[in-house]
């Protein structure tokens, strides 16, 4: 017995498992807030280096 049609993607079942369980909703927007920050941070950190980049590659 098939559950799942063919024609439903993988990111629809899991956006559909995703919606149906509160622990999950809350699991991934704190794994998006907590990448969201690395990124944030990275970029922070880096920010000289990517302004600095073009002034060196002109040499």
């Amino acid at each position: 017995m098939n559950l799942i049609p063919l024609h439903v993607s993988v990111s629809e079942v899991v956006f559909a498992l995703i919606t149906s369980s509160p622990f999950l909703q809350v699991v991934l927007e704190r794994v998006v807030f907590i990448n969201t920050l690395l990124f944030l941070l990275i970029l922070i950190e880096f920010d000289d280096c990517l302004i600095t980049l073009p002034v060196l590659g002109s040499f």
